[in-house]
């Protein structure tokens, strides 16, 4: 866990890591000392704690008992030899001494086989291990919040349902470093650094290529997941600003107003009788950002534009990375095509919905590793505690058992590899260790 990519399970890890070596010194340091106060100053009270006299009575008499069982040993009267009397035995010390090893001794061929079965069913098990399509459930099935949440996804027919996957596209940043993060700290969620911008955008100049780019992203596309501009349109507020011009100017305005030569007077004029309209501005005001950087006159930093896909969150996470990467190759090839090739500037996609499906996949591969880790490293100590590496590596072959008796018994289960999870199959190795 200390090794993870996320924050809040590295200091987990650390933390835990750190337990470990305090409950060591605890238990080294600490303990022995309690234990010699309690024999060479309080042993010999029999009142104590406010424990009755014929209770700490018969304690002290328990202690003795311990005491004389492990030391118990007569000489024989007349001669120098030391004899070890038998001790009276609790009846379970004498089952598992007599019954119950006999019986792994007689029958050990058939232990061994049937539990070489037991741990091969759980290994299989063990490889259908997935990661949890949906995010940690905070609220009992039966809350109301809960509940919604649940049923919410199928209140939606138009446009897809409002767990589905969705992609923004951005013109105005630097393509390649959107965000300067130097100077931020992974654990800090309030400061995610600054934005980088694109010293080349200009809303005219790039309204062609966002209008192309706009049009043909919604266009129904297996491969791409869309679901056609009827059931599934793009959020694109060029689209309509175009079909405004063209039909209240004319295709040559729009000509003119737009492109490498644009005439950015005229299209600033135009944009903004076009935002005067309070449903335009009421619509698409989330989709144009700018920034007062000029003693009250706003610069227009960028634009964005909203798609969802046919698929929803709960994609599978290998499905889920893949199909970004059909994203990200589309859109780098829009703009070896016109009219996007005629501008300097580059879209820059957020696939926010497809971002857990890398946490999903990291956090599975976090913890097989961590698991492979834990296992080696206990070996190790194994081996440094003992002085006996046959020991240590039966010891870890047992841990290795039951690792993957739990991952098996996760998946027997019907759950799947989330934040939880990932977290307690890291402390399996430690706590099999005991």
């Amino acid at each position: 866990n200390a090794n993870s990519s996320f924050p809040a399970i590295q200091t987990f890890g650390i933390f835990a890591a750190m337990l470990v070596l305090v409950n060591y010194c605890a238990v080294m340091i600490y303990f022995p000392t309690v234990v010699f106060m309690y024999e060479t100053c309080f042993a010999k009270w029999k009142f104590c704690c406010g424990i009755p006299g014929f209770l700490s009575d018969k304690l002290h008499k328990g202690f003795e008992l311990v005491a004389v069982s492990m030391t118990d040993f007569k000489q024989v009267e007349g001669t120098d030899t030391f004899v070890y009397e038998e001790p009276n035995e609790a009846p379970i010390n004498k089952w598992f001494r007599e019954s119950y090893a006999s019986v792994l001794i007689t029958g050990k061929v058939f232990f061994i086989i049937m539990f070489m079965v037991i741990i091969t069913v759980f290994s299989i098990q063990a490889a259908k291990l997935e990661p949890d399509p949906d995010l940690p459930q905070m609220l009992p099935r039966s809350n109301n919040y809960q509940a919604f949440r649940d049923k919410k996804p199928d209140l939606f027919a138009r446009g897809g349902s409002v767990e589905a996957v969705e992609i923004t596209f951005a013109w105005g940043f630097d393509s390649k470093n959107p965000i300067d993060r130097a100077g931020t700290k992974a654990t800090d969620t309030d400061n995610f650094g600054n934005p980088v911008w694109d010293p080349n955008f200009s809303l005219a100049k790039a309204s062609r290529c966002i209008h192309s780019i706009c049009d043909k992203a919604q266009q129904k596309s297996d491969k791409r997941k869309t679901g056609g501009p009827i059931d599934f349109p793009i959020k694109c507020f060029i689209l309509e600003f175009k079909e405004y011009v063209v039909n209240r100017n004319g295709t040559a305005v729009w000509n003119t107003m737009t492109g490498p030569n644009a005439d950015r007077d005229l299209y600033s004029s135009i944009f903004l009788e076009w935002l005067d309209n309070p449903r335009i501005l009421s619509e698409y005001k989330e989709f144009i950002y700018g920034e007062d950087v000029k003693g009250g006159e706003a610069v227009l930093r960028f634009v964005t534009a909203e798609l969802k896909l046919t698929v929803e969150n709960s994609i599978d996470a290998d499905e889920g990375v893949a199909l970004w990467g059909v994203w990200e190759d589309w859109l780098k090839e829009q703009y070896t095509l016109a009219p996007c090739l005629e501008v300097a500037t580059n879209a820059t996609s957020f696939q926010e919905s497809l971002e857990f499906a890398f946490v999903r996949q990291v956090l599975v591969e976090e913890a097989m590793n961590g698991i492979f880790l834990s296992v080696g490293l206990a070996f190790v100590v194994l081996t440094i505690a003992t002085f006996n590496i046959i020991v240590a590596f039966f010891s870890t072959v047992v841990i290795a058992c039951i690792v993957i008796c739990t991952m098996g018994m996760i998946v027997m289960l019907g759950w799947k590899l989330g934040v939880l999870e990932s977290i307690g199959l890291v402390m399996v190795p430690g706590l099999s260790v005991d």
